[in-house]
């Protein structure tokens, strides 16, 4: 029977004649369950949307071994597209359907079709519900089963997919949580024999031909307000105790320290109410301390005190909104001293978390990364980008900002795009009818000209007559509203173009860097595009 053994019995098999969806941020955190799931059945074909060189590029050397020794196989052969770029544009479901007929799979084979996300996510509702039941009529006529693996940003493809559920049997979020981890969130599954919802599990991956499944239960706690046997104890990873040595020593006795985050949270074997402190020192270290707060906070409930200490500046505003998500109680900046910081320990004591945690692990880690993109999108794709940040500030309770930048009259408006420098995924810019908007993601209304003035080799006031920001949704809303009719826009690929002349390092004050006159000149005035012909 098909399905992942290790999984719970029956919970993923699939049904002949029936579609499934996998979802991914990258093909290569799915590729463990891939390979197990293909050498598990008897027959299949293994087809996807780019070649092998891109497949191959993204995955370590051991997976890459395992993928040659399986699509060597007769029984499970691989196909990969070649396709220039303009061609692999105008791809969708329907498109893969034809393609995918050409192989004439046998009865009772299993296909898995791996789609970039990005390829479809456009299409409107009435396209993708022909083309999906296209594909089932296919799928029940050759007696096959369909897995579609959608990887990539799948934040907005997954919902409208969910609506289509009458023609998909199974849907699933696969979340890497560290080298040998996989989270996997069931959203529903009708198999041959039973029909699951909303189950949540970590999946070992250390090794491809025997992975192991440990369901995932959420326990909220006790929030008993007697003392706890642990109240006074602290737990910290090593780093976090950088300068303790300069504070007294009867102030810096902790209970237990490990090396690092990692062994720190391996070593926890209880927690009733006592103090763990993570610590912080890059960016990337961000979600790895969200999911062990979020193990721990769903596991011991909101008695336990989970702290984050940045040792060096590297905490944005979305970081720190998502580590309070996954269920931390305070982070303590790199300026707070390790006394003072002593002292915010003693503060929490006693006190018990009540927020709500997000529903599941997947949840929370999904809205990690926000939107994905960054730069210059012609309008019609800016205010699509635009709306999708609104829907995700809300859910996280981010605050966004959009600006809206009038030239100065003697600046071409392709001059003040190569003067821009868009560095931080969620910073979106367009052009329209001659005025130029700039949507900051993860950004507070009072940081935005701080944002924006580190977005430009020059002072924005030497090169723009008039800004105009907008942080309020329905603000925002209005006027993105007024993009969509634009007259006049530069193409995404002159924008981007524009984007790549700007310095590397722009700007933070008029003295500090001078932009050197190619810079100023390099961007020469080209033909605006138009959406109303003659």
């Amino acid at each position: 029977m098909l399905g992942i053994p290790e999984l719970p019995a029956n919970a993923f098999t699939f049904r002949e004649g029936a579609l499934y969806c996998y979802f991914s941020p990258a093909l290569r955190d799915a590729a463990p369950l891939l390979l197990r799931l293909v050498n598990s059945s008897k027959r299949s074909h293994f087809v996807i949307d780019c070649s092998e060189y891109e497949l191959f590029s993204g995955l370590d050397a051991q997976t890459q071994d395992n993928f040659c020794k399986t699509f060597s196989s007769p029984q499970h052969p691989a196909f990969f597209w070649h396709s220039s770029a303009e061609e692999s544009k105008k791809r969708n479901l329907s498109t893969f359907l034809a393609d995918s007929q050409r192989l004439h799979p046998r009865n009772n084979t299993l296909l898995i079709i791996a789609i970039h996300a990005d390829r479809i996510a456009n299409d409107t509702p009435k396209q993708r519900n022909r083309q999906i039941s296209q594909w089932a009529n296919w799928a029940r006529q050759k007696k096959l089963s369909v897995l579609f693996h959608f990887y990539g940003d799948y934040q907005s493809l997954r919902p409208a997919l969910i609506k289509d559920s009458a023609q998909i049997a199974g849907m699933l979020s696969l979340q890497p949580i560290s080298r040998h981890k996989l989270n996997v969130h069931l959203h529903y599954w009708y198999s041959s024999v039973d029909i699951i919802a909303d189950q949540e599990y970590f999946l070992n991956t250390a090794d491809t031909n025997c992975l192991s499944a440990i369901e995932h239960q959420i326990n909220h706690g006790t929030t008993d307000s007697t003392t706890a046997i642990d109240e006074d104890h602290i737990h910290i990873a090593a780093p976090a105790l950088t300068d303790a040595d300069q504070v007294a020593s009867n102030r810096t006795i902790m209970t237990h320290s490990a090396s690092d985050n990692r062994r720190l949270l391996e070593s926890i074997k209880h927690l009733d109410a006592a103090t763990v402190v993570f610590s912080c020192a890059a960016p990337n270290d961000a979600r790895d301390i969200a999911v062990m707060c979020y193990e721990l906070r769903t596991k011991y409930g909101g008695r336990p005190k989970l702290i984050i200490r940045e040792l060096k500046p590297c905490l944005r505003y979305s970081d720190t909104r998502f580590l309070l998500r996954s269920g931390a109680n305070l982070i303590a900046p790199h300026t707070v001293g390790f006394s003072d910081f002593l002292d915010q320990i003693d503060a929490l004591q006693g006190q018990v978390m009540i927020r709500s945690l997000p529903a599941s692990l997947s949840d929370m880690l999904e809205s990690w990364n926000g939107i994905n993109q960054r730069g210059y999108f012609e309008p019609k794709e800016f205010v699509q980008h635009a709306q999708l940040a609104l829907d995700t500030s809300r859910q996280d309770d981010l605050d966004l900002v959009l600006l809206l930048l009038k030239p100065s009259k003697t600046i071409a408006i392709e001059h003040c795009l190569s003067l821009c420098n868009m560095t931080r995924n969620g910073d979106l810019v367009t052009v329209s009818d001659g005025e130029l908007f700039i949507l900051f993601g993860a950004c507070r209304a009072a940081d935005a000209d701080t944002a924006l003035r580190n977005s430009f080799a020059l002072p924005p006031q030497e090169i723009f007559a008039e800004t105009l920001q907008f942080s309020e949704v329905a603000d925002i809303e209005e006027a993105i509203a007024s993009i969509l009719p634009a007259r006049d826009y530069l193409s995404a690929e002159k924008g981007q173009q524009l984007l790549s002349l700007a310095p590397n390092q722009p700007s933070r004050s008029q003295d500090a860097f001078t932009v050197p006159t190619e810079l100023r000149t390099s961007a020469k005035p080209v033909t605006l595009l138009s959406q109303y012909k003659s």
